[in-house]
């Protein structure tokens, strides 16, 4: 998802572009808020409620404090009155808190009654120690902490409003409220500010949206409140607080959870805040845990729950609600990475407080779309300042698609480094399985990338040297490999480079991958040959540089350097391949499985550069969901499998098989005989009888026999539909003089041959030698190859075929082709199943040459003089208009235009003068290219009088003849022709009717004597194929007809074709459609990884730290796939105040498909906007603007102006 589509993607500021100002050109006030002089406080009741959640805490204690000079004072009995002072079983309470105003402390702490203790749901990963009974606490299951911990409490501090009366206030006690309130306490006197902006700083180190102490975190152990809540941060919240426990309970010191969570706020007090990032930085023994250690529990926690999730068959029907879970994963894991790359020199990050707005809803409401605003303008989005200009932020997203561009030239490369690995994976194992000394190896034997180079191995280390290319891309490397884990994983230290002529790509020291095998290659497999291993996943560490390359297109180069770290899987896909170079049909094309190796997640951190200087900090993550179960799609048309499409029954005798297809609707019965004790001299006799319409059925002979010592192949058929009959003879001949082998043939027709005799359909006899044979025009170098371009196709020496079984599964290794009505061609699968006397087995097939419905449609206009002809899928079109004056004065164009925008064109225009012998006929013609004219021919047909008898005896035909605008007869150069002198002839024909019937150009464009009544249907059925017109019938001759072939290309299904066997297939009359099938006639090379069904399910995330003008951003783009080119986008932005170490943020979501968009920031301001419907109505409402459960503004479009219409009145433009 590209980085710029998301920054567009906040059509906030496109819908919102009304920009410019309110309809008079003013631009309204917001107005301030009321500020009054303070009241002296009431004695008042404030309702407080809240969740206690470190897991959930159940039976927790409560204890409240209020402020007095500094000091926490717990509240009395009067104050409390009758509350409860303990939590429920889901975690929460509610106290009713007397008189009370101000900053309010709530304590929860572990009950120290055994009878009735505090019980917290376990929501480490890791697990929750062990109970009483010394049994491990699963994730899941309750804890008691009255006897593991009874010395655990955490706190929270809130803000009762002064003079209020029943106020309802918020107060949730977690881990990260625990850490604020204690890193409030440790700077000095406790305020609502200090508060804070303590609670916004913890919140910004860990990704939340919100203040802690008002947002509720999920229960995890309640899986259908994690997928049904709205609130994606409430689910992080309540993660992260699973890491927080994870990283406490990983820790094998024997400190209960309190101390070493009391060490930990210890240790960041100590830092005014400052967080590890990793605990690489921890310098001393004290526990500490890390923003790597809590971020990392958080993913496993999220990985755990949605295995639970998928497992529980009660959620079923909201499993889409894990889309959001595991997009979570993939932020948490690169947030580890952008957290690493931010970490300064003491390894530790501090959050940035944020800047709180002051004033009612209206205020707030307005500093969020202030905040838009901002942003829009620092990537001028809305273009408001000018063609010409050219903002920061623009020069930031161009610089960020250069980087991707630049990553994604390297992919070819990754590729070839990871076929590399896995290639000398291969030789290090074969060296192990066998005594083979050698130390060069050669790489074409390993590559699945069609690459080539060597491997140079120092046995002494086990170091191999590699070089390898494959296109243009190259590659050197030294590799050191350790088997790891009984020889079923390897590790390989890495360091070299890769290069195109684009990117340059290095590999420096350090860097490793892991590759692991299917299985451990033990001494016993090697013995019993059992060491097929594959490898099932690939592990990449890599800390490189890459750097582009100028080129003339390239002049600002990127160049990057960072880490790229990843798990790679292999994935099989299908593809149609063909070693044919000239392949002309789907039969020359093989159904192939290819391995892809695809990342199933990959993270890349560092920094981007420019040439010019610009520069950014970047982590990004792309994460391939369930990569290891994905099912490519089945190829279009081509390569669709179907099982048991074919029975297959031989006799017990050997001698009989019996092939029937698609339940019978096709059954072919086989014969075998022996017809000489000499090898290879045999017959087979099939008989077919068959349900599909114009599907051959009838009976066919296939026989080698020797005669003379030389051996014939004989073959023959008989159509019993039509009565068709075909055959033929050939045999093999060696050149005495080259050696060279070549074919003979002759086509005719015999229905036996005995004893050196043939005979005919009608019964007369013919010896062999008596034929009269062929040369073929091909040579070939061995007789091997010789029989396989027999037209017979047996494919093997006739000597190996001694029963019906061995002829059977020849033909099956040479590609068996059968027909399924309504469908098409399939071809069978062998599978490695032979077939032998007394078989009785199925075989599948994939689909070779589908029938196509109805995707060519022909429409003929009312007169027939316009006709167009189209293919469903594709954008190329046929169309043939004629335009007539009288007979002789026509106007044709017949155009193609291809996908690709090209197109051919074929011109006719004519004109006739009217003579004292008759008619003069000018024809001119043309053939184009993309309207650029690639031949230009022009005939006159002039009637000549040879004989002065003031008849015409004949018809001349004159070449390179043109007509001026005078309307005289010139030549290619313009010049006047002198028939008397001029020789440039192209015929003499005996009418000009005559002309017109034998003349190839005319007839090519389909007129035959009669240009009175040719329409383009003529034109369209004679420039079908190539081949002209149907030739016009002289008295007592019959019609001549050619059958021919339209041809068509669809995108992602390759070339099509409808065969016109028949005169009926073109029997198109006057306004008329036409609905006609085709068949794939060549199917497109390459895999299909994806189409609009089947599709990765990708999500991926990106940070970017820029320095935009005077503002320090902070982005964070998540994006989740929701089909082939939709999604779900959110971005994060964080921007500093100039001057201030303040921060504001707002996080903005948008779905490409139901093109919604929402904004939500910290204040609890949410702004949903949906596009206009479009309509004329005078104001239409687009959006609301939302604090809490208040409306503070509309978004309205009026008179063609967005504003916002603030509910106390206020209007503004954005």
């Amino acid at each position: 998802m590209e980085f710029k589509k998301s920054l567009l993607a906040l059509s906030v500021v496109a819908v919102l572009s009304g920009c410019g100002g309110s309809s008079d050109n003013k631009k309204p006030e917001i107005t301030d808020p009321v500020v009054t002089d303070p009241v002296t406080p009431v004695v008042s009741e404030a309702q407080v409620k809240g969740v206690a959640s470190k897991g959930t805490l159940k039976n927790a204690q409560l204890t409240f404090y209020k402020y007095e000079n500094g000091e926490a004072i717990e509240l009395t009995a009067d104050e409390l009155g009758d509350s409860s002072l303990v939590t429920d079983e889901t975690g929460h309470y509610s106290v009713s808190l007397k008189g009370v105003a101000g900053l309010v402390k709530v304590k929860v702490s572990a009950s120290q009654d055994t009878a009735s203790p505090t019980i917290m749901v376990c929501d480490a990963p890791v697990g929750c120690g062990k109970n009483e009974a010394d049994q491990t606490i699963a994730y899941g299951d309750d804890v008691n902490l009255t006897v593991q911990d009874p010395e655990f409490s955490l706190t929270s501090i809130l803000n009762l409003p002064q003079g209020e009366s029943n106020s309802e206030n918020t107060s949730n006690i977690t881990p990260l409220t625990h850490i604020a309130t204690e890193l409030a306490q440790s700077r000095g006197a406790i305020t609502e500010q200090t508060i804070s902006d303590a609670h916004s700083q913890i919140a910004n180190v860990f990704g939340l949206i919100g203040a802690l102490n008002s947002l509720a975190p999920t229960a995890i152990e309640n899986p259908s409140a994690i997928l049904n809540e709205e609130n994606i941060s409430a689910v992080r919240y309540a993660l992260i607080n699973a890491g927080i426990a994870n990283a406490l309970y990983s820790d094998a010191g024997t400190d209960n959870v309190s101390a070493k969570l009391s060490s930990a706020i210890t240790d960041l007090v100590a830092a005014d805040g400052g967080i590890l990032v990793t605990n690489a930085a921890d310098d001393d023994d004290e526990f500490e845990f890390s923003v790597e250690d809590v971020l990392s529990g958080a993913e496993q926690a999220t990985l755990q729950l949605i295995e639970i999730i998928k497992k529980d068959p009660q959620l079923v029907t909201e499993l889409s609600g894990l889309d959001a879970l595991e997009q979570l994963v993939t932020n948490l894991v690169n947030e580890k990475k952008a957290k690493a790359a931010e970490a300064g020199d003491s390894g530790r990050i501090k959050g940035k407080v944020s800047d709180q707005t002051q004033g009612d809803a209206i205020a707030k409401a307005a500093a969020m779309v202030n905040d838009i605003r901002l942003f829009a303008n620092l990537f001028d989005v809305t273009k408001s300042s000018g063609a010409d200009f050219e903002s920061e932020g623009e020069k930031f997203v161009s610089l960020v698609e250069s980087a991707g561009d630049m990553v994604a030239e390297q992919g070819d490369s990754f590729a070839l480094l990871s076929d590399v690995i896995e290639a000398v994976t291969q030789i290090n194992q074969q060296r192990q399985e066998t005594d083979n000394s050698a130390t060069m190896f050669d790489l074409k034997d390993y590559l699945s990338t069609g690459g080539a180079g060597t491997v140079i191995l120092d046995e002494e280390n086990l170091t191999f040297k590699v070089t390898a290319a494959a296109g243009t891309e190259s590659l050197t490397l030294d590799i050191a490999i350790n088997a790891l884990q009984d020889n079923q994983q390897y590790q390989l230290a890495l360091s070299g480079m890769a290069e195109n002529d684009a990117v340059k790509f290095e590999i420096t020291q350090g860097s490793h991958a892991t590759i692991s095998l299917d299985r451990a290659v033990t001494r016993a497999q090697i013995e019993a040959g059992d060491v097929d291993a594959e490898p099932i996943k690939g592990e990449l560490s890599l800390t490189v540089e890459l750097a582009q390359k100028s080129t003339e297109t390239v002049t600002n180069p990127i160049s990057f350097k960072g880490a790229l770290t990843g798990e790679l899987l292999p994935v099989n896909v299908y593809s149609a391949d063909t070693s044919n170079y000239d392949a002309e049909t789907a039969w020359d094309y093989t159904l192939e499985q290819d391995t892809l190796i695809l990342p199933k997640m990959v993270s890349l951190s560092g920094e981007f550069s420019s040439l010019q200087g610009e520069m950014i900090k970047a982590t990004a993550t792309v994460n391939i969901k369930d990569l290891a179960a994905y099912t490519p799609p089945e190829l279009k048309g081509f390569g669709k499998l179907k099982e048991d499409i074919a029975a297959v029954v031989v006799n017990e005798a050997n001698s009989q098989l019996s092939l029937s297809v698609n339940n019978d609707e096709t059954v072919t019965d086989y014969t075998y005989s022996k017809t000489s004790e000499q090898a290879g001299n045999w017959k087979i006799e099939a008989q077919r009888t068959t349900d599909i319409e114009g599907y051959f059925q009838g009976e066919f002979k296939r026989e080698v026999f020797t005669f003379d010592g030389v051996q014939y192949y004989y073959y023959n058929f008989h159509n019993t539909n039509n009565d068709q009959t075909y055959g033929f003879v050939e045999y093999i001949e060696q050149s005495e003089s080259s050696q060279l082998f070549v074919i003979r043939q002759t086509y005719q027709y015999f229905t036996d041959y005995r004893d050196g005799v043939l005979t005919t359909k009608s019964g007369n006899e013919v010896n062999v030698d008596e034929l009269h044979f062929f040369r073929s025009q091909n040579e070939f170098f061995s007789y091997d190859e010789a029989v396989n371009n027999l037209l017979i196709r047996i494919n093997a020496d006739p000597a190996t075929l001694n029963n019906i079984s061995d002829y059977f599964n020849n033909e099956l290794n040479g590609g068996f082709g059968v027909a399924v009505g309504g469908e098409g061609d399939y071809r069978l699968i062998n599978d490695d199943a032979q077939i032998s006397a007394g078989a009785n087995v199925d075989l599948d097939a994939y689909l070779v040459s589908p029938i196509l419905d109805e995707l060519l449609t022909i429409s003929v206009s009312n007169n027939a003089n316009n006709l167009t002809a189209t293919v469903e899928g594709s954008s190329s079109q046929d169309v043939v208009s004629v335009v007539r004056t009288d007979e002789f004065n026509v106007s044709v164009n017949s155009t193609r235009t291809y996908s690709g925008g090209e197109s051919t064109q074929s011109q006719l225009v004519s004109s006739s003068k009217a003579t004292a012998l008759g008619d003069e006929l000018l024809v001119a013609s043309w053939r184009s290219y993309n309207q650029q004219p690639t031949l230009q021919m022009g005939q006159l047909y002039r009637p000549i009088d040879t004989n002065a008898d003031q008849i015409a005896d004949h018809y001349q035909c004159y070449g390179a003849v043109f007509s001026n605008e005078a309307g005289e007869y010139v030549d290619g150069s313009g010049q006047l022709i002198d028939f008397d002198t001029y020789e440039s002839y192209c015929g003499e024909y005996e009418s000009l009717a005559s002309a017109i019937r034998y003349d190839s150009e005319i007839g090519s464009f389909g007129i035959n004597s009669n240009f009175a009544t040719f329409t383009a249907v003529d034109v369209f059925t004679a420039q079908i194929g190539g081949f002209r017109g149907p030739w016009l019938p002289q008295p007592n001759e019959g019609d001549s007809f050619q059958a021919r072939t339209f041809y068509g290309h669809v995108d992602g299904l390759g070339k099509v074709a409808a065969d016109f066997t028949r005169p009926e297939h073109m029997d198109w009359a006057v306004d008329g459609e036409y609905k006609i099938d085709m068949y794939l006639a060549q199917p497109e090379l390459g895999t299909v990884v994806e189409d609009e069904d089947t599709f990765l399910d990708i999500n991926a995330a990106l940070n970017v730290q820029v320095k935009v003008g005077e503002y320090n951003l902070d982005l964070n783009l998540s994006g989740e796939r929701t089909d082939l080119d939709d999604g779900k986008l959110a971005l994060d932005v964080k921007y500093q105040l100039p001057n201030s170490d303040k921060q504001r943020s707002f996080m903005v979501k948008y779905d490409t498909k139901l093109e919604t968009l929402s904004a939500v920031n910290a204040e609890n301001v949410t702004l949903m906007l949906a596009e206009s419907d479009g309509g004329d109505t005078a104001e239409q409402v687009l959006g609301t603007i939302m604090v809490g459960d208040e409306k503070a503004a509309e978004i309205v479009k009026r008179e063609g102006l967005v504003l916002i219409v603030y509910t106390n009145g206020t209007v503004e433009s954005l």
